[in-house]
Order: C-alpha cells, then sequence, then structure tokens
C-alpha cells in the first residue's frame, strides 16, 4: 500500500492545503510509523484527518459551496496543543 505524500508528508501538505484528508487501511503494525506522520503533516497543516481503522465508514459530501465530511465512529479532532507537543519522526 502507498499512502500520497508518504515519503515527504509535510512538504506536500503544505504544497496541496487540503480541508481534509482520508487514509484508508487497516492498522498493520508495519504501516503505523507511515501513517502517523502522514497524519502528523496533515494535522499540522489544518487539515482534519480520517483514517477507516479508527473512524470506521467515512461519508464525504460536496455541493455548491459546501463540503462536509461524517465518519461511522466518533471523530475527535486533535487539538493544537495536543500537536505542538507531538514528538513524531519524520522522514524528509
Amino acid at each position: 500500500m502507498g499512502l500520497a505524500g508518504q515519503y515527504h508528508p509535510s512538504r506536500f501538505a503544505q504544497w496541496c492545503t487540503p480541508e481534509a484528508v482520508i487514509v484508508s487501511g487497516s492498522q498493520t503494525i508495519g504501516d503505523l510509523p507511515a501513517i502517523a506522520g502522514v497524519k502528523h503533516a496533515f494535522r499540522l497543516a489544518g487539515a482534519e484527518i480520517y483514517h477507516t481503522a479508527e473512524d470506521g465508514c467515512i461519508r464525504v459530501e460536496i455541493a455548491p459551496g459546501k463540503f462536509t465530511t461524517q465518519s461511522f465512529r466518533p471523530h475527535v479532532r486533535a487539538a493544537a496543543a495536543e500537536l505542538a507537543g507531538a514528538n513524531l519522526l519524520q522522514v524528509e
């Protein structure tokens, strides 16, 4: 499985500046470091992160002037203080 922006997540996040990012996949032990780095980089760029292994089914609605996302399980957005104190290694 390949993740978009996996190898330079912070640069990719700065380039595309999305409102929401959906990571599809499981929580396979070998993928966790890459997934954590990608999620952290996009959170720092201000994106709402949804991971299907954590949030379940994700519903996205796009209408003129409106973009909404909804998860099957309760979704918790990371707080800025939480992000500032995070110590995740990112390979750039």
